[in-house]
């Protein structure tokens, strides 16, 4: 399709519904990847996985169990990061996980903030920042789309076992 001009303004062809959703989703998760990982992948699995339990999205917590299970954490330290602790006696993913879960939330602990700045180099932070918002707007997206797609519910209820 080409351009066209409708009372003297130059008019694009018009789009379908499903392909601008499609262009939007594209266009944003563009915007979302962070330049530079410095994280150890465990860990932000880890944060990932936290942020969905907290957002109760099932879709994303299945993905992210199964990812943080490859990348070798074990069904207990799974279990662990869902209900809020860290997967192991390492003091930096507690601080991390916590802030991840008070920043989900929309809460500012003080006291938090200050461990995250002692524990993290400032592009540390900003990566735990930006797994944390994406997870956000991941689980806010999946979880609008399944409560109208035929068949969520039961797809919920299996994600959830």
């Amino acid at each position: 399709m080409t351009n066209r001009r409708r009372r003297g303004l130059l008019v694009s062809p018009p789009v379908s519904t499903s392909k601008l959703s499609v262009h939007a989703i594209v266009a944003g998760a563009r915007t979302l990847i962070p330049r530079k990982r410095v994280l150890p992948r465990k860990l932000r699995e880890a944060i990932a996985l936290r942020v969905s339990a907290v957002n109760e999205c099932p879709v994303c917590s299945s993905i992210h169990e199964r990812l943080a299970t490859r990348l070798g954490l074990e069904p207990g330290e799974v279990r662990a990061v869902r209900g809020g602790e860290a997967p192991s006696v390492d003091p930096r993913a507690e601080i991390a996980l916590r802030y991840a879960e008070e920043r989900t939330l929309g809460r500012r602990s003080p006291k938090i903030y200050a461990a995250l700045e002692g524990a993290f180099t400032r592009a540390e932070q900003d990566e735990i920042d930006w797994v944390v918002d994406r997870m956000t707007f991941n689980n806010a997206f999946n979880n609008t789309w399944e409560a109208v797609l035929p068949g969520a519910a039961a797809r919920r209820e299996r994600l959830r076992r």
